[in-house]
């Protein structure tokens, strides 16, 4: 190893940036920095020998798909916000990290090393949660605040009304045939309230259950273009937020289908550089399509993460993505639940 290549790994090591290079397909680690064994929680350099292990369970598996794409292309990828895990960490919270990942070609063009670093950023779901996304979560739980109200004051009247009733007949060793009737009827009606109580809160919930787990798509593609500004041009009239339809699925999920999807389509062409992606929505009687239009492409190159697209797509029943080379665009189809 030359003194220039030492000083350059002794600079990485130093970093605060996450870095970590690999050598071969298999994605060998040659080098890894601090900041990248803290990002996956390890402490030992020596237990990690390839990427995946570096990563903590078979939720992040993925990942691994998406780096042997840019591996296998020789194009450099970028990523900002992306979920690095879908599932939460030993914190309790999901990790979104900005991610460059540059192919190292030696003569013939193919690759021989590659670069990986990363940068932890927020959740950028935060914000919309509190405005946009959780808005019928937040009137969900006032509604559940209003029933445990009612509950609790309209349901302590026939449960005292049964309870002394049926302390009544315990303490009579004796009852005329009309007096036990009385007090039997007493505590039936009762009971009967209770259980008319218990049947309107359940049918009440059970109606309004569907609409909570509507997400707000255009709340997800604003985050994502304000992050990527290139992606979307310079004329954002082509981009009608008003015309995208919820999709009855978890926010989270599908935040990583289209962060990924349209960070993807806008590097298809040439992998240096963002190119404009738009996105038209259409509805069906029991279909939502989004198509995502991307750049020019003056060759057939396959879509960085498609694996990854059709393993979480895969999560929402009657899903599917469709890459149309032909258009230049990329379909995903939800159904409407």
């Amino acid at each position: 190893m030359s003194d220039q290549q030492t000083i350059m790994l002794e600079t990485l090591r130093q970093s605060s940036v996450a870095t970590a290079i690999y050598t071969s397909t298999a994605l060998h680690i040659g080098f890894i920095n601090e900041g990248m064994l803290g990002i996956w929680e390890h402490t030992n350099d020596n237990e990690v020998i390839q990427f995946p292990d570096l990563l903590p369970d078979g939720d992040q598996q993925y990942l691994a798909s998406l780096l042997s794409d840019v591996w296998n292309q020789g194009i450099p990828f970028r990523l900002t916000a992306y979920p690095v895990a879908m599932s939460t960490n030993k914190t309790g919270s999901r990790l979104y990290a900005d991610i460059y990942l540059q192919p190292i070609l030696n003569s013939n063009g193919t690759t021989e090393s590659m670069i990986h670093t990363m940068q932890e950023v927020q959740n950028p779901l935060v914000d919309l949660h509190i405005g946009n996304m959780q808005s019928k979560d937040i009137l969900a739980d006032e509604k559940l605040q209003q029933w445990s109200r009612a509950l609790s004051h309209d349901l302590r009247n026939p449960l005292s009304v049964a309870k002394l009733g049926m302390q009544y007949m315990q303490s009579r060793r004796q009852m005329t045939p009309e007096e036990h009737q009385k007090w039997v009827t007493m505590v039936i009606d009762a009971l009967q309230s209770v259980e008319t109580l218990i049947t309107d809160v359940v049918e009440v919930s059970r109606k309004e259950a569907p609409s909570a787990t509507a997400t707000n798509v255009s709340c997800l593609v604003h985050a994502i273009y304000k992050r990527n500004p290139l992606l979307l041009g310079q004329d954002t009239s082509k981009l009608d937020f008003g015309s995208m339809r919820a999709v009855t699925a978890d926010s989270n999920l599908l935040y990583a289908i289209f962060n990924l999807a349209i960070q993807s389509a806008g590097q298809l062409s040439d992998g240096t550089s963002h190119f404009p992606v738009i996105i038209t929505c259409n509805q069906t009687a029991n279909q939502v399509q989004y198509s995502l239009k991307y750049g020019d492409c003056e060759k057939e190159q396959k879509l960085v993460g498609l694996t990854v697209l059709e393993y979480w797509i895969q999560q929402i029943k009657g899903a599917e993505i469709v890459l149309d080379l032909a258009n230049k665009q990329l379909i995903l189809n939800f159904p409407i639940l």
